[in-house]
């Protein structure tokens, strides 16, 4: 949809960040949970052991978003896009993973997908969107957690 002038309406920008942000937090950072109960009988993990794995995820996740101002400052398409290839690639690593450090790795790269998707799309339409539609855009955007929970939900 454009407006005159040829721009792209704020609705545009929401529903591709919260599509992303969908991906990168409900399906790769979050649905983590939902296959706690698979991960542990398929690699034979104690509470320990799928604690510890949740916890590389979160640090996945914070190095994510420790590194996505200054990345997504540069590019916010960019980091956008890196941050679908990132959930992508660290959700395929999981799903053929057959040892716990492999296991490991897709969930760091996984959850660290979120870190970089919430800081890419909160620049994006900080630089993209003007005026009114700049909040609106922002707000629907991050009801992508959400849906992708909601969507992730019905996979295991």
């Amino acid at each position: 949809m454009r407006e005159r002038g040829g721009e792209r309406h704020w609705s545009v920008f929401a529903a591709t960040g919260a599509a992303i942000i969908a991906v990168c937090c409900g399906f790769a950072r979050y649905a983590y949970g939902l296959f706690e109960p698979t991960f542990r009988e398929v690699f034979s993990l104690s509470g320990a052991g799928l604690g510890l794995l949740g916890g590389l995820a979160t640090t996945g996740y914070a190095l994510g978003l420790l590194l996505g101002p200054g990345v997504s400052g540069r590019s916010p398409r960019g980091t956008v896009l890196a941050s679908g290839a990132l959930a992508a690639g660290g959700v395929a690593t999981v799903a053929v993973a057959q040892r716990v450090p492999v296991l490991a790795v897709g969930a760091v790269l996984a959850a660290s997908s979120a870190g970089l998707a919430s800081t890419g799309v909160a620049q994006l339409i900080s630089r993209r969107v003007a005026g009114a539609g700049h909040r609106s855009a922002q707000t629907w955007a991050n009801t992508g957690t959400s849906l992708g929970l909601v969507l992730s939900a019905l996979t295991p």
